[in-house]
C-alpha cells in the first residue's frame, strides 16, 4: 500500500512525499497520514499556505488535529455518510441530513464523530453532475469555497493512471516488498515530473503538433512529453533533457 501526497499544478498531481506499507485495502490510520504529511512539512515554505485535500481514507481525527496545530494549514476532506456526528445537542449520522439533489448546506461547530473529539465545518453537497451526495469535512468556515477546492481533489487520478495502465505500468512490476516498491516509486516519480517539464517546454516551443493534432492540444503534459521522447528516440533527434537536479546546502534533511 502507498500513501503519497501530491501538490496540484495545472490539473496534474507532482508527487512530493510517500511511504510504502504492507497492508491490506481500506482506511490506514491516522499515524501514518501524520507520517506522511511530516515528511511534505519539511519542504514547504514557513508562510506557505496549505489546503489540504483527501477522501475518505483521510478523514481521521487524529491527522485533523495535527492539521489544525499548524499556522497557514486547512483540509477539506470527504467522509462517509454514516459517521455520526454531535450538532448541538443531538448525535446523528450524517446522511440522515436532508440533502436533495442539486442542494448544499453546512453546519458549524460540528463535533467530528460520536466522541466529537474535535470540531468542524460539516457539509453536504450534490451536484446536479453527481450521482450522489458529497459530504465533506472541513477546517474553513465558507463551505462553498471549500467545495471549490474540493474539485480539484480528482485530479490526483490522472497521476496514478499516467503510473500505470497509461504510462510506466509500474502495476505489472508485481513487486511486494515496501522498500523494492519505494525505490521504484521514486525512479517513477521522478521521470513523471521530467515528462511534465518536457511537455512544458514542447507547448512553449510550439512543438506540439509533431505528436498531436496541430488545431489544439487534446494530450495531458505528461502524454505530451513522454511521447515527445519516443518520438525523439525513434528519429535519432538529439535533445537536452530539461529535467536536472539542483542541490541546494541549505535543502533539508528528509532522509
Amino acid at each position: 500500500m502507498v500513501l503519497m501526497v501530491s501538490v496540484l499544478y495545472k490539473k496534474r498531481a507532482l508527487p512530493l512525499a510517500w511511504i510504502v506499507y504492507q497492508g491490506k485495502k481500506g482506511h490506514t490510520t491516522g499515524k501514518r497520514h501524520v507520517e506522511a504529511l511530516t515528511k511534505v512539512e519539511l519542504l514547504l515554505p514557513a508562510d506557505c499556505q496549505v489546503i489540504l485535500l483527501g477522501d475518505a481514507e483521510h478523514d481521521t481525527s487524529e491527522m485533523q488535529q495535527w492539521v489544525q496545530k499548524k499556522d497557514n494549514w486547512d483540509y477539506v476532506l470527504r467522509t462517509s455518510p454514516q459517521i455520526y456526528v454531535q450538532d448541538g445537542s443531538q448525535s446523528q449520522p450524517i446522511g440522515d441530513y436532508s440533502l436533495q439533489k442539486g442542494q448544499f448546506f453546512q453546519r458549524h461547530e460540528v463535533g467530528f464523530t460520536q466522541e466529537a473529539s474535535i470540531n468542524v465545518t460539516l457539509v453536504g453537497w450534490w451536484s446536479i453532475r453527481y450521482d450522489g451526495p458529497l459530504y465533506l469535512v472541513t477546517s474553513l468556515s465558507n463551505g462553498y469555497q471549500a467545495c471549490k477546492y474540493y474539485r480539484r481533489r480528482f485530479q490526483i487520478e490522472t497521476f496514478f493512471s499516467d503510473q500505470k495502465s497509461r504510462g510506466f505500468h509500474i502495476h505489472k512490476s508485481h513487486l511486494s516488498d515496501p522498500k523494492r516498491l519505494s525505490r521504484l516509486l521514486l525512479a517513477t516519480c521522478l521521470a513523471y515530473i521530467w515528462m511534465v517539464c518536457q511537455g512544458l517546454l514542447l507547448i512553449a516551443e510550439q512543438k506540439t503538433g509533431l505528436i498531436d493534432r496541430t488545431d489544439r492540444i487534446d494530450k495531458s503534459l505528461f502524454r505530451l512529453g513522454l511521447d515527445w521522447i519516443r518520438y525523439a528516440l525513434k528519429r535519432q533527434i538529439n535533445f537536452t533533457p530539461i529535467f536536472l537536479f539542483q542541490f541546494s546546502l541549505d535543502f533539508p534533511d528528509v532522509r
